[in-house]
């Protein structure tokens, strides 16, 4: 009677177990994007959000678990598409060079203030795939901020002088000279802004990116 009282508890315990990890298992492994047909599972962006609140920590701190279907976790996962397509294209032209070394010391960060995450070590992350991740995500940041520079044109005088007499309304009875270096900064941000979307969707076409959580290409 014991023995089999004691076989039961043990194959109940097998169960719980096996119930916990499938269950987990189906949140870490779920298929959330596709890059020219490769897909990105929510394990990568989960691991992504934690290396990048860890080196680029956020105002506002994100709370775990969180629906994979919220407004939220589809950005992490343009975040993570976006990182993924420019790396491509910086590795293809070879605009981009990094060394070892940067990557050992943006692991060297993480060490300090992630390893030891209860978050960070359920993911069972291994040393080869984090030096991947880091690389894509130096890459990405560099050759955006390298488009970003050879994006830039100067913003002309009449075009400042155009968006205050088209927006006199917000500007009241004040003098142009006032709003003059203001609206100079406004319309270059606005002009890179416009430059760099475009520069993204093209790569999105070029590469088939497609967000699955919202079923169509973003």
């Amino acid at each position: 009677m014991f023995n089999s009282l004691k076989s039961i508890r043990l194959i109940s315990l097998i169960v719980c177990i096996l119930s916990a990890f499938t269950a987990q298992a189906k949140v870490i492994s779920m298929s959330v994007a596709e890059i020219k047909g490769e897909t990105v599972t929510s394990r990568e962006v989960n691991i992504n959000l934690l290396v990048e609140q860890a080196l680029y920590p956020r105002k506002k701190e994100v709370k775990w678990p969180f629906d994979l279907k919220s407004k939220f976790y589809v950005s992490e996962v343009n975040r993570v598409l976006i990182e993924r397509i420019v790396s491509l294209e910086g590795e293809s032209f070879s605009i981009v060079k990094i060394g070892k070394k940067e990557v050992l010391l943006a692991k060297k960060e993480l060490a300090r203030s992630l390893f030891k995450k209860r978050k960070w070590r359920e993911l069972q992350v291994e040393d080869k795939e984090l030096r991947s991740l880091l690389r894509r995500k130096i890459i990405s940041k560099k050759f955006i901020q390298f488009k970003a520079n050879s994006s830039v044109t100067p913003i002309m005088d009449f075009e400042v002088k155009k968006y205050f007499n088209d927006n006199k309304n917000k500007f009241g009875d004040l003098p142009f000279s006032q709003f003059e270096e203001n609206i100079k900064t406004y319309l270059k941000k606005q002009q890179l802004d416009d430059r760099l979307k475009n520069w993204l969707q093209v790569l999105q076409v070029k590469y088939k990116v497609k967000n699955l959580l919202i079923s169509n290409t973003y």
